[in-house]
């Protein structure tokens, strides 16, 4: 088959570039079937991508879409661009080659996007409200006496995570994972603590604090005071700079397909998909492309804590972008 015209990036190989060797050049999707999402249509919010096969993200939004390809750490750190980027949905299935790794999925995408829909971005550095993790007075912190350095965290409750030779800041992004709920935005480590700790951590899973039992509300241990109580450091919202990715350009309309490209990238079922009745993706290796963050999977009882008044809520799918 034709390979389409998606503009191919350079990417630098630093034995090739060591010894005078020209950069290879990035791989490409083949046959990409981009369209605008059809109302109703079937959504699949992660995109599913395999050598010899196809890549498929199916009504998933150009913000998102954007977060995967350019690897950004928060939505909310993307900044710029229209209103439309976290609202308007597109389908995109595309065959990749054969000898492509899935860690070349993030400089295909980038390269699709921008030929498609004209995306063009670029770096930048802004003042960001993010959640840091900080030393307390008397931090209650215990030397690491050797092991492998790992996270281990219960799906019960309470939730315990037990940490063995970690800096603060593997901690911090551990306990962002593992608190799921709790952060609606990211946790960086500003503690200037810069030894290695053993550790363990007890709190109540966000989706069980306000449950209730025969005698009354259940006890609960809010994770930030968990934090605070049991390791002597402290969790706050401020502002901080942070890398954001600034998006100068982006058409709500996708270039029309290639001349008989896609009589669907494997015998029609690009179209079937798209009007509902595909079938599901074939097995392989799963790169999610998702809310992140956003919390909109909990269905949980809502609830505010009055001395919580800086952390805010978790952000539902239907925030719009202002």
């Amino acid at each position: 088959m034709k390979q389409s015209g998606i503009a191919a990036l350079a990417v630098v190989c630093l034995a090739g570039a060591a010894s005078g060797q020209p950069a290879a050049p990035a791989p490409l999707f083949k046959n990409a079937d981009v369209h605008t999402s059809v109302p109703g249509g079937r959504d699949q919010a992660e995109g599913r991508f395999r050598p010899g096969a196809r890549f498929e993200a199916l009504g998933v939004n150009m913000l998102d879409l954007i977060v995967r390809a350019y690897a950004v750490r928060d939505r909310d750190w993307v900044v710029g661009g229209p209103a439309w980027l976290g609202t308007e949905k597109f389908d995109i299935i595309a065959e990749v080659p054969a000898d492509v790794r899935p860690a070349a999925v993030r400089p295909m995408l980038q390269a699709l996007l921008a030929e498609r829909f004209s995306v063009a971005v670029h770096n930048d550095i802004k003042p960001m409200p993010v959640y840091v993790l900080l030393a307390g007075k008397r931090p209650l912190l215990e030397e690491t006496s050797g092991g492998p350095s790992e996270c281990k965290s219960s799906g019960r409750n309470p939730t315990t995570m037990v940490c063995t030779n970690v800096s603060m800041e593997q901690f911090a992004a551990e306990l962002y994972d593992a608190a799921y709920g709790y952060f609606d935005r990211p946790l960086l480590d500003k503690t200037a603590l810069a030894g290695r700790y053993d550790l363990t951590l007890e709190w109540t899973p966000f989706n069980r604090l306000g449950a209730r039992t025969a005698e009354g509300p259940a006890a609960a241990t809010w994770a930030l005071d968990a934090v605070d109580k049991q390791l002597g450091l402290k969790v706050e919202l401020r502002d901080e700079p942070v890398p954001v990715l600034v998006v100068d350009r982006a058409n709500r309309t996708p270039t029309a397909n290639a001349p008989g490209c896609c009589r669907g990238v494997e015998g029609g079922v690009a179209d079937g998909i798209r009007s509902g009745r595909g079938a599901r993706a074939q097995a392989g290796e799963s790169i999610q492309i998702r809310h992140l963050r956003n919390r909109s999977e909990y269905s949980g009882p809502q609830f505010a804590k009055p001395d919580r008044g800086s952390v805010r809520r978790p952000r539902r799918a239907t925030d719009q972008r202002s």
